[in-house]
């Protein structure tokens, strides 16, 4: 059964890129929150999308945990409609420049900074989830200052 539709996929793929429709078609699959939609917006870009993660971090198991991550994340942002279908790709590559970076930085804090939980939080809440200085001393019950100082000795530790 799933070799079947694996080749009824692949068929379907085949004759809506050959007919210069697949794009239409996809738009409203993943408008409809088609599993059969993801199913040929992951067959269409996945190995695209694998081959820039794995030469944006050169490390395949580091790659193939982001290349996950990614079409995850794109899979939650189409059904909660935080993703724009109409131009899949440019979201997509959006989105992997965005995953690419963040495991970039957090493999150089974890290389060249050794620190502490409060640091570690820091980092997590400022540079990965996007929260202000403000939000992150509120959070962590520390001064704006703090924060600050952390983020601040992350950035010279990791110029060297």
């Amino acid at each position: 059964m799933v070799r079947n539709k694996n080749v009824a996929l692949t068929l379907e793929y085949q004759m809506a890129t050959s007919s210069g429709i697949f794009n239409n078609h996809l738009q409203l699959l993943l408008e409809k929150d088609s599993r059969r939609g993801f199913e040929l917006f992951y067959e269409k870009y996945s190995s695209m999308i694998y081959g820039m993660v794995l030469k944006g971090l050169g490390n395949e198991g580091k790659a193939s945990e982001v290349f996950q991550n990614i079409f995850t994340d794109a899979w939650i942002k189409i059904c909660s409609n935080d993703f724009d279908v109409s131009h899949c790709l440019t979201c997509l590559l959006k989105l992997t420049r965005q995953r690419i970076a963040e495991a970039l930085v957090k493999e150089q804090l974890e290389n060249h900074i050794s620190y502490d939980e409060s640091s570690a939080s820091v980092f997590e809440l400022t540079l990965f989830k996007g929260c202000s200085i403000a939000d992150s001393a509120k959070r962590l019950n520390l001064s704006h200052q703090q924060v600050l100082y952390e983020l601040r000795d992350a950035l010279k530790k990791i110029e060297g």
